[in-house]
């Protein structure tokens, strides 16, 4: 995170800043822009209840997001349960690849605080679309986009920015690969398996082309399935979906040497090369070495904001509007 001086009417402590000074920013603060982040959330009760706990007193951010709540003028919602959410799904991995599940209820809300800080006037909305191992469904995400898409032509929303901290679908290339690898499942059903998720995914590039067409701006992650590529001196793996979608503005992570991070995919595909590249990464090795099995979730994905790094005060990576001490 950068240093930046406190205005004279400002929030004390650290804030985000743009890197590229010359890039043509909003002069009202993204004052008529909708934010929605598609995402894990803490119940509304719980961070009104963690911004009175003393140590969390002086977290400016997350008083700034209760502050927005408790305005109820649309400038900072949590939507929790509006979408039923399945907890059958889990996600998450170690730098072997292995299984290992996490909980990360509170990504959301750290992703609507760096929006906060970098868009001060903006309208966040924070939907619960994960649940709190950050897996989902795609009856969910389907409700969610197609209710979106009718605010958007509706003119209920005027300027819409979809941020999708997630990767959709499996990787269809890959899945000869897992379907043969333990030889669980007959040959002949893999064909059928292919056609299947190809008709699904096809039908949430539409949505994804719909929405792009009416003007909103979606911005995805590329995924981290690149370790293992890493290790054996390959190009990092293509966006997953829907980064790799033409309708969707991708990103990925570089680390303090602006090199790509050793987890992160690619952001685009050739010849396209519209993708975002933002600090997500410090050595796989160092947070080994301190007791990390699984890379920080809050520090592998940004919003497309270029931005140096993001460590708090005391050190800490990754606590932008948290709600629970690290």
């Amino acid at each position: 995170m950068l240093d930046i001086q406190t205005p004279p009417n400002g929030l004390p402590g650290w804030h985000l800043q743009f890197s590229q000074q010359g890039l043509a920013l909003d002069a009202r603060n993204a004052e008529d822009v909708t934010v929605v982040v598609l995402d894990t959330a803490q119940h509304p009760d719980r961070i009104r209840s963690a911004a009175t706990r003393p140590e969390l007193r002086r977290n400016w951010l997350l008083q700034r997001v209760v502050e927005d709540m408790r305005m109820e003028d649309g400038s900072f919602g949590v939507e929790y349960d509006r979408y039923p959410v399945t907890n059958d799904v889990r996600t998450g991995h170690d730098a072997a690849q292995n299984n290992r599940y996490y909980l990360m209820p509170d990504h959301g809300l750290f992703i609507a605080g760096i929006i906060r800080d970098l868009a001060p006037r903006a309208r966040i909305r924070l939907v619960r679309a994960l649940n709190d191992f950050g897996g989902s469904d795609l009856y969910n995400l389907f409700a969610i986009l197609t209710d979106l898409e009718h605010e958007l032509v509706s003119g209920t929303i005027r300027r819409l920015v979809i941020n999708l901290s997630m990767t959709i679908m499996p990787d269809i290339l890959r899945l000869p690969y897992l379907w043969f690898q333990d030889r669980q499942w007959p040959t002949a059903q893999l064909l059928g398996a292919q056609n299947v998720l190809s008709s699904l995914e096809e039908g949430l590039r539409l949505l994804f082309a719909s929405l792009a067409a009416h003007g909103a701006l979606i911005v995805a992650a590329a995924g981290n399935d690149s370790y293992q590529a890493f290790q054996k001196a390959l190009p990092p793996r293509p966006p997953r979906a829907p980064a790799r979608y033409p309708s969707t503005l991708s990103v990925t992570s570089v680390n303090g040497n602006f090199l790509p991070s050793q987890f992160a995919n690619a952001a685009n595909l050739p010849a396209e090369s519209s993708g975002v590249a933002t600090f997500g990464e410090i050595a796989l090795e160092c947070w080994i070495s301190r007791g990390y099995q699984m890379l920080c979730v809050a520090c592998l994905y940004r919003p497309p904001f270029l931005v140096e790094s993001l460590t708090c005060p005391a050190g800490r990576t990754g606590r932008a509007a948290h709600s629970r001490p690290q």
